[in-house]
């Protein structure tokens, strides 16, 4: 069995310098597969929402409630879960009940018979997105004392492709094997993945930080901001661009294609962007890809025809680039020990806030169209941009 004490006291004795040990870099592996697991099933809903709408008769409204309310229970969720873990010393077994958790929401889902049991699974569902980020980023705080910008962008790689991959493996296995075979088969990767890492991950050897008012510092507070602005651009853009495609007369395929090419950008921006901010600073990442969001964002609002497809791999870079910056970033702004604590905050607040933005997005397109919705996105990009010139630095950028 791998051990992570283990690794911790080769790191300290023989790599103070450079980073993490093999055994640290076999763990990263580990833990981004449990990435990909974690996101994919992070987005298992939405592409399920069709056939619970003709299975229990529900609206767009209501299935808008839904997701929604995955989201707020996510952030109650990623606040007490990381607390207890780090109060605890309970990282492994927050990080493992996630997954459990993630199963028995698809096991629900297959039980059930009302829309009451669908509020449930959301509710389940909700509190298995909260445990997974605090504690993934605690183990890599942990492990990569240098390079820790580098392991958590490569970490984010898999999430990325987590978020990729579901509609189309969801969809897939529910045209190729039907509504309840298919949810069978989806109750297994998260059972596997608690398996793998409960035999190969151990509890960090670290103090227990007690404390919640003291770890929400201000700093971290208005990352927190940033982040939440950052994420209603995402929420709102993603949730909206292939509608807007459809109705300038691309098929369904091809809008969903052109949507998943921004999306897949964030394969490349995640690893660098936590690279470089190890060598230039969180903060200059952060202000550089938010005002390269902002104008990309402008340029899409306001080119036409073709060349709007330029600008997407921008808009999504300058999206993804910032994802593991402001995670480790987090766990730097936040009281030391606190990981858990801080990265929940982080992680947490901005789901709710961002989960604001298709609503509004909505809205604004039935009331003046497409156009004057994504420039509203365009306005949210560059408050994220001017109060990015205003977060302390921290650590090599003191």
């Amino acid at each position: 069995m791998l051990s992570i004490r283990r690794v911790s006291l080769l790191w300290k004795h023989r790599y103070r310098n450079q980073g993490a040990t093999h055994e640290g870099k076999t763990i990263l592996t580990l833990i981004c597969f449990a990435h990909f697991v974690n996101d994919l099933y992070m987005m298992v809903l939405p592409p399920l929402l069709p056939v619970l709408m003709v299975v229990f008769g529900l609206n767009y409204f209501i299935s808008g409630l839904l997701v929604s309310l995955v989201l707020l229970i996510s952030f109650i969720a990623g606040l007490g879960a990381g607390y207890i873990a780090d109060a605890g010393n309970y990282r492994k077994a927050v990080l493992l009940s996630g997954f459990l958790l993630n199963s028995l929401s698809i096991l629900l889902l297959y039980l059930a018979s009302d829309f009451y049991h669908i509020v449930l699974v959301c509710i389940i569902m909700g509190v298995a997105q909260g445990t997974y980020h605090p504690q993934s980023i605690s183990f890599i705080n942990f492990l990569f004392k240098g390079g820790k910008g580098r392991a958590t962008g490569i970490h984010g790689v898999g999430g990325n492709l987590g978020h990729f991959a579901a509609p189309m493996v969801v969809t897939f296995l529910v045209t190729l094997m039907g509504w309840g075979q298919s949810l069978i088969l989806l109750l297994v990767p998260p059972i596997l993945m608690t398996i793998v890492l409960w035999r190969m991950l151990e509890e960090p050897a670290v103090p227990s930080t007690k404390g919640f008012i003291k770890s929400i510092t201000l700093p971290l507070v208005l990352l927190t901001l940033i982040s939440s602005l950052r994420d209603m651009v995402y929420r709102g853009f993603a949730s909206f661009l292939p509608s807007y495609f459809v109705a300038e007369g691309s098929t369904l395929l091809s809008a969903g294609m052109l949507t998943a090419s921004m999306i897949a950008s964030g394969v490349v921006a995640q690893p660098l962007g936590g690279s470089l901010s190890d060598k230039i600073g969180r903060k200059k990442i952060f202000t550089i890809t938010l005002l390269l969001l902002t104008f990309s964002l402008l340029g899409f609002t306001m080119s036409k025809g073709m060349a709007k497809l330029a600008f997407l791999p921008l808009i999504g870079f300058g999206i993804f680039a910032t994802f593991p910056v402001s995670l480790i970033y987090a766990s730097e702004l936040g009281e030391p020990g606190a990981t858990g604590t801080s990265v929940g905050f982080l992680y947490g607040t901005s789901q709710v806030i961002a989960s604001a933005s298709p609503i509004l997005m909505g809205y604004l397109i039935d009331e003046w169209g497409f156009t004057a919705s994504f420039f509203s996105l365009t306005i949210f990009a560059g408050l994220a941009f001017v109060a990015s010139n205003i977060i302390p630095r921290r650590g090599q950028e003191q």
